[in-house]
């Protein structure tokens, strides 16, 4: 992120045009990115944002600001050009204002977006165009009034001259304001803590040159970076054929470089599934770095993998997972999102605070469109928000999910025509849910502290019995028991 010297631009964005809109009746009564609360929110429906023609190469940025707003970036047309899109949202994924910026110098597809230590907006991206910000290094652009305008930075953050290929930038900054950036070169990636304070294109060319990290085989993309204190992490996906350079990688980065490592399972025989966007790599507060990925191949399924503790995951009811979402709320807790391969469903689910924990699996069939191309993700303690951008309708959409959580039951077969005692046990992230209402066969009961409440049904003659719970905030959960004759 940027040093306090570099706030001169070089380049403000002049072609900008900044649209509010009303919010609606629910939006009205909860304030855009309204931070944590005590209790779940409930879900909304899908919302389309995007105002134009989306790519379907278009990765999607989303971030809270100080402020609780939330905010989603992505790169759309505008006339015969494309722009960067910009987006305020409520925390049902409404937008309540838009800013459309011209393209930055022939900007990239890859853009992540950061927040600065003074609580700006911090862009960063490539091109290959007219000025010092398209000699096709990975710059930096800011921010201070919350996406409505940008103003290029006097430097490049790396000497790599080919992020503006689009095969990954991954960028973050550490406590102190410093940039930290991975940009691929095929094989390999290149990445720089700190930047190269110069506009003149002999300086930049002639300046030290990144610390590269080498591998065995090409080629490298999806490059993500993070930081965690005062360390830094990167992760991308490399597609080699050899198990040494196939799957998914790490490395901490800063303040020294260690080991390149390779996540569990992330490849099967030299085959892997490509995440066909940026790493879902997280900085969890309280401590720890954790990196969501595909496990196997060709039915992978999506694993949790703390690079600073070595603890790993594989979620369960991930089968087939494509794209991969992560995202870390205030007190720890992970949002893990995913899209199943043929983009017919999404997937969401939370953890518990500390450890890889999770409630219930949220898992919906989408009705827009069935070619999702990317999925950005923002939680917070009570909802989450997910953005996908969907090839079919060329477009970006949105809606919250409240968290899920898991239903047990005591049996798993009942008698027909016998009175039979049930116990169930609702759970988050393993922890008892109170206040959950049970209902079956026409009966009802309500989860104690501990999760638990009982009820005596006496089933008809059908083959299934259908068990549903509900609890304010929350999806809802089911179970469905066998229903067998009386011997």
């Amino acid at each position: 992120m940027p040093t306090r010297r570099l706030t001169v631009p070089l380049l403000a964005v002049a072609a900008l045009a900044t649209t509010a809109l009303a919010p609606t009746a629910a939006g009205a009564q909860d304030a855009p990115g309204g931070g944590a609360e005590a209790h779940p929110r409930a879900a909304s429906a899908w919302t389309r944002v995007s105002t134009s023609t989306v790519s379907s190469l278009a990765e999607i940025s989303a971030l809270r600001s100080p402020d609780g707003v939330l905010h989603a970036f992505w790169k759309q047309d505008a006339g015969a050009q494309s722009a960067l899109q910009h987006a305020a949202l409520t925390d049902e994924g409404r937008p309540v204002s838009y800013a459309t910026a011209a393209v930055l110098d022939s900007m990239a597809e890859v853009y992540p977006v950061n927040v600065t230590p003074t609580g700006g907006l911090r862009l960063t991206y490539a091109g290959l165009g007219a000025g010092p910000a398209g000699d096709g290094r990975a710059v930096d652009a800011l921010s201070a009034d919350g996406g409505a305008s940008w103003a290029t930075q006097p430097r490049a953050l790396a000497k790599n001259s080919t992020a503006y290929t689009g095969y990954g930038i991954g960028s973050a900054q550490l406590p102190s304001g410093v940039p930290v950036t991975a940009v691929a070169i095929y094989g390999d990636t290149s990445y720089r803590v700190g930047s190269i304070d110069t506009t003149d294109p002999n300086l930049r060319n002639t300046a030290t040159g990144d610390a590269v990290t080498t591998m065995p085989e090409c080629c490298s993309y999806h490059q993500s970076v993070v930081t965690s204190g005062d360390t830094a992490w990167m992760a991308w996906y490399q597609n080699g054929t050899a198990d040494s350079a196939n799957g998914v990688f790490a490395q901490q980065v800063y303040p020294t470089a260690g080991p390149v490592m390779k996540a569990p399972g992330s490849s099967l025989d030299g085959s892997s599934s490509d995440h066909g966007q940026s790493m879902a790599l997280v900085a969890r507060p309280g401590g720890g770095v954790v990196l969501a990925y595909a496990r196997g191949y060709l039915d992978p399924t999506v694993g949790l993998w703390d690079l600073t503790t070595g603890a790993t995951a594989n979620l369960r009811g991930s089968v087939e997972a494509d794209r991969i979402s992560l995202s870390a709320t205030p007190s720890g807790r992970l949002w893990v999102g995913w899209t199943t391969q043929y983009g017919e469903t999404v997937n969401l689910v939370r953890t518990a605070a500390k450890g890889f924990a999770t409630g219930g699996v949220t898992s919906e069939r989408l009705a827009f469109g069935s070619s999702l191309r990317a999925m950005a993700l923002s939680g917070d303690e009570a909802s989450a928000v997910v953005l996908l951008n969907d090839s079919d309708t060329e477009a970006v959409w949105s809606r919250s999910f409240g968290p899920s959580f898991s239903l047990a039951a005591s049996r798993k077969k009942v008698v027909a025509g016998a009175g039979t005692k049930l116990t169930f046990k609702a759970t988050d992230a393993g922890d008892g849910l109170k206040g959950v209402t049970v209902k079956a066969a026409g009966k009802a009961c309500t989860t104690s502290g501990k999760g638990t409440c009982s009820i005596t049904v006496t089933p008809g003659k059908g083959r299934k019995l259908a068990v549903r719970a509900t609890r304010k905030g929350y999806q809802q959960a089911a179970l469905t028991l066998k229903v067998v004759r009386r011997r």
